[in-house]
């Protein structure tokens, strides 16, 4: 059994999502997890997202960027994610088909 795994893309150099797929592809990677750092990041990259998901790039997932010291929490709770990346993953089904 394989189990397909991603490499983050900030963990990838080269200019665009295009060319760190390729260079993913070839270490043995099957996609680019992306990096959702909340205020609506995706939302204005959704241009670059749909050219790099028509050129093929697998993006399956994305890695939620938050302050871990988040005002929510308590000693008794954990850090809730912030309310800003919630409309940055709501916009992933408009470019994130399953490739």
């Amino acid at each position: 059994m394989t189990i397909p795994l991603a490499c983050q893309e900030q963990l990838l150099p080269g200019s665009d999502l295009i060319r760190k797929h390729a260079l993913a592809a070839a270490l043995g990677f099957a996609g680019i997890e992306l990096r959702g750092r909340g205020e609506l990041s995706l939302a204005r990259r959704l241009p670059e997202l749909r050219r790099a998901r028509a050129a093929g790039v697998v993006m399956p997932t994305v890695c939620v960027e938050m302050d871990h010291s988040s005002a929510t929490s308590t000693p008794s709770a954990p850090p809730t994610p912030s309310a800003t990346c919630a409309p940055s993953c709501r916009s992933s089904p408009s470019w994130a088909a399953a490739g």
